[in-house]
């Protein structure tokens, strides 16, 4: 996707090799990013996404709302 080549040539890759130490396992995060295209129907990638450190692909508003929906509706759910 656009934003991630524009955030890969920021230094956001090096930044994020480093954070994983540098092993290579790491890189192949990079294919995951491109796939925001096909996210926007499957919303239920949003929660994964939200932890992203470099706020890639960042959900919208709706994601996040559906998301927080669905959160409190299992926090209060019974067990």
């Amino acid at each position: 996707s656009q934003k991630f080549k524009q955030w890969k040539e920021a230094g956001g890759y090096e930044e994020l090799q480093q954070s994983l130490g540098g092993s290579d396992s790491g890189s192949d995060s990079d294919s995951g990013s491109d796939s925001d295209s096909s996210r926007t129907e499957d919303s239920t990638d949003t929660p994964s996404d939200s932890s992203n450190p470099f706020g890639l692909a960042a959900p919208s508003s709706q994601e996040k709302q559906d998301y927080k929906k669905r959160h409190t509706e299992m926090m209060e759910r019974p067990s």
